[in-house]
């Protein structure tokens, strides 16, 4: 199919059309569909096999991965495809990646993040209440769009949470795959770089798994994404759409700040630039969409829900954030040594070739970053929401830098589906300048599938740690390796023995098990209700003074240990909380087992369940007044 240039009802860059020479039918797309089963097929494999420890698991997962993307890829940089083929292509790549993290956790949550919003969930179906507190994540009850929504269909449907979870986020990739490729194309004014810059944005590091996971981001996104597409499609729009546009911006954009607090932050950010680029342009700018406008609007509500529902957000992302910024400028100074690439918490370097692809992805993206700042600079400096992309694609280097520190490596590991969006459209424009035409047509396509294999397979080693990518044999504080059936059955005991909201103290997985399966109220050394260092009960050698006033100041009840903690190292660096290296010093040995079994030899402390592995203590009777030293 051959495009062609078309002006626009309203002035702005050029809409490329289909002309009269498409296709009638949908192209390649059923083709394609059973190429992307084969490939998800090879991720189920993959996935059964890494339960069994098989060898060939993780490369088969790449492989099958690979053959997802790049067929999909190739096809939406053809110049032939119709338009309506490039959104079904975009929203088949987007559904089967989403597939893959199904195939991980096909039966119940595993990430981390999402047993901390499955707690706000069962908070909200057991009281009919919002903003119960959740002590493992403060601010998620004051987020509480996700948890709302399933909440509503899970009592709607009768189906389970989990259930119902799956559902809402089957729904909401759909509409942050559709609002990406229209927002893309109403800003670009073409199909073919919409479908090409959605495809760049999909390779990013956390849209595999860490975008799929039950968590308010993953709502928040697509909303988002969707107030974008209103804004953008808004500057083309005639007087009565533009009203009607507005309206329904201004209905979704609250929706994105009662959802997720960094979304809303990010999104009102790039509306600020991109209403200062406007300003800036002037007359130049020949767009209605009026940025600035909505930027105030957006402000407006994040401050007034911050302030007056959700405060603790400000405790909550105010220390990441100075952290961060003190720590890059202590390196620059020559204050701070770099934290190393690529190696694990454990420090365990990543095998040669993960160093090799995970580089090359960033340097896909240096590469064709200036290629597409050129094609922005010739073809679309007269639109401001272009240029304002333009302008954050290029913050991509701090992101990079940032990764040196500790703190701002957690930081600017949750910066990729943020500055995707403006390095999906800047990388996107420098990819479609490689056409299949001519004597060079196969050699293009062979770089198009290099480069996006580098990309998608760079993109989850970046990620996605080697652990967490499959599944597999059980591993000490490992997340979602180290749920297991003991675990949950403890939790679901103390649910139906105990009772629910008892205050527990756990290490860090099992607390999630008590929270989510067995309903309990967990105290850690973050809680912002307490900050208590509970980890000192556990890594104490004896129970003294300063424990029994953790215990009497954080009402605990009950304490959970696990065996299995003392046979290997932890693999995300702690057993409990960080900051146990302040205690017990440099990690030379798993953690030794008397530090548990003290427990056992107190009088006021009774074993009230031993799975084994896992045993429950009633620590009540220790409370004792006391000065509580500091953590």
């Amino acid at each position: 199919m051959a495009e062609r240039a078309i002006p626009r009802p309203v002035g702005g860059v050029p809409v490329f059309a289909a002309t009269k020479l498409a296709a009638s039918g949908w192209g390649y797309l059923p083709l394609l569909s059973l190429v992307a089963t084969a490939g998800l097929l090879a991720v189920a494999c993959a996935n059964i096999g890494a339960k069994a420890g098989a060898v060939w698991a993780e490369p088969a997962f790449f492989v099958g991965l690979i053959v997802l993307v790049v067929p999909i890829a190739l096809r939406l940089l053809a110049e032939s495809s119709a338009r309506h083929e490039r959104i079904a292509l975009v929203v088949l790549l987007a559904i089967g990646l989403f597939v893959c993290k199904v195939l991980r956790d096909p039966l119940r949550v595993g990430s981390y993040d999402e047993f901390l919003h499955v707690r706000t969930v069962d908070d909200i179906l057991r009281t009919g209440a919002l903003f119960s507190p959740n002590t493992l994540l403060g601010v998620s009850p004051y987020y509480p769009g996700l948890e709302l929504l399933t909440a509503g269909l899970s009592d709607i449907s009768g189906t389970s949470p989990f259930d119902a979870g799956t559902i809402a986020l089957v729904a909401a990739r759909l509409v942050f795959a559709l609002s990406l490729f229209l927002f893309f194309e109403s800003i670009s004014g073409s199909a073919r770089v919409a479908g090409i810059a959605s495809l760049v944005y999909m390779t990013n590091p956390k849209f595999l798994y860490f975008n799929a996971q039950f968590s308010y981001e993953t709502l928040g996104l697509p909303l988002a994404a969707f107030v974008l597409y209103l804004l953008a499609r808004r500057g083309h729009s005639v007087a009565a759409g533009w009203v009607g546009l507005t309206i329904i911006a201004l209905v979704a954009l609250p929706s994105v700040v009662i959802t997720h607090h960094v979304t809303s932050a990010m999104l009102t950010i790039f509306l600020v630039v991109w209403g200062i680029v406007a300003v800036l342009m002037g007359r130049r700018d020949r767009h209605r969409s009026k940025p600035g406008r909505l930027a105030l609007y957006a402000i407006g509500l994040m401050v007034a829900w911050t302030l007056l529902v959700a405060n603790a957000t400000i405790g909550y992302l105010g220390p990441a954030v100075t952290s961060t910024i003190s720590e890059m400028v202590r390196l620059m100074a020559g204050e701070l040594d770099a934290r190393g690439l690529f190696v694990s918490r454990t420090g365990e370097v990543a095998p040669l070739w993960e160093r090799i692809v995970g580089s090359a992805s960033a340097g896909v993206v240096f590469l064709l970053l200036p290629l597409g700042l050129i094609v922005i600079w010739r073809r679309y400096r007269s639109s401001a929401g272009v240029l304002a992309l333009g302008l954050i694609a290029l913050t991509y280097p701090a992101t990079l830098l940032a990764r040196l520190t500790r703190v701002g490596a957690e930081v600017s590991s949750r910066t990729p589906e943020f500055l995707f969006l403006s390095i999906g459209l800047v990388v996107g424009l420098g990819l479609a300048r490689l056409t299949y035409r001519g004597r060079r047509g196969l050699l293009n396509a062979a770089a198009v599938a290099l480069l996006v294999s580098i990309l998608a397979v760079g993109g989850v080693l970046v990620g996605v740690a080697p652990w967490a990518r499959l599944p597999g044999p059980y591993l000490v504080s490992a997340d979602a390796r180290s749920i297991e059936q003991e675990g949950i059955g403890a939790a679901e005991w103390a649910r139906d023995i105990l009772g629910p909201d008892q205050v527990m103290v756990a290490d860090r997985v099992n607390r999630l098990l008590m929270s989510a399966y067995g309903s309990q109220t967990m105290i850690t050394t973050t809680t912002y209700q307490t900050r208590l260092p509970v980890r000192r009960l556990y890594l104490a050698t004896e129970i003294g003074t300063i424990q029994r006033e953790i215990i009497r100041l954080g009402q605990i009840q009950y304490l959970v240990t696990d065996q299995r903690l003392t046979t290997e190292f932890p693999v995300v660096g702690h057993y409990f909380d960080r900051g146990e290296e302040s205690i017990v010093g440099q990690r030379q040995t798993p953690l030794d087992p008397l530090l548990l079994s003290k427990f056992d030899r107190l009088p006021e402390v009774h074993r009230i369940f031993d799975s084994g592995n896992i045993q429950i203590y009633d620590v009540s009777g220790l409370a004792l007044p006391a000065a509580v030293d500091s953590p």
